[in-house]
């Protein structure tokens, strides 16, 4: 059975999912990756409160203030939502998303994170690839733009872009339906040939017209 390496919206699991991806051997081979909104780059790393965080000593003390605020977090949540989205900004959602930010040991992971933080190899390095891979934004992305994921759909061989209309960072909450309809076909037909099993072109919206191309190099 294929090992899945599964990439979520976020820098972390897409720096995991690039560790695979470079694991040499016969196991390189049966990787298949999903990467959803993926951090690319280092221009996340420059907003002012992460530049702040991840500075030596200054940010321990900041870190744990910033992510113990509710307020910081809804304004974080109203970010990640399209606005068409933004309902499902609720009080439940954002205890559940802020709760697990108030522990010491996400404060020194994410301390960690930042003061290493090197993620522009990823966009250097992306042509690497040869995994099939499925590529999946939304329009209204304004963490990861868009534009990144056709960055990676160009370097990438065997890849296909989707992108969401109306959606933010999040696709697969904003529309989980659809999501599904994309990556379960994807997981299930375990080919190098990521054209083999489509999902009904007639319920993606692609803003960019890319028609979700292979890429061919």
């Amino acid at each position: 059975m294929p090992a899945i390496a599964l990439a979520l919206a976020s820098g972390l699991p897409y720096h995991l999912a690039w560790r695979l991806d470079i694991v040499p051997g016969p196991r390189r081979a049966e990787v298949f990756l999903v990467l959803v909104g993926a951090v690319i780059n280092d221009e996340s790393i420059k907003q002012p409160l992460l530049r702040l965080a991840a500075l030596p000593l200054l940010g321990n003390v900041i870190s744990p203030f910033m992510l113990d605020s509710r307020a910081l977090v809804r304004w974080r949540m109203a970010r990640i939502y399209s606005p068409e989205n933004a309902y499902l900004m609720t009080e439940e959602r954002l205890r559940s998303r802020h709760r697990p930010l108030r522990t010491a040991s996400t404060h020194r992971a994410v301390v960690k994170t930042l003061r290493n933080w090197r993620a522009n190899r990823i966009q250097n390095e992306a042509a690497g690839i040869t995994q099939p891979t499925l590529l999946i934004w939304g329009d209204s992305d304004k963490d990861t733009p868009v534009e990144n994921g056709e960055v990676l759909r160009q370097a990438i061989l065997n890849s296909r872009l989707f992108v969401f209309k109306n959606c933010g960072h999040l696709p697969q909450e904003e529309y989980p339906s659809r999501f599904l309809e994309l990556v379960v076909p994807f997981l299930s037909a375990r080919s190098s040939n990521i054209g083999e099993q489509e999902p009904p072109a007639d319920r993606i919206e692609d803003k960019l017209k890319l028609e979700a191309k292979t890429s061919v190099g």
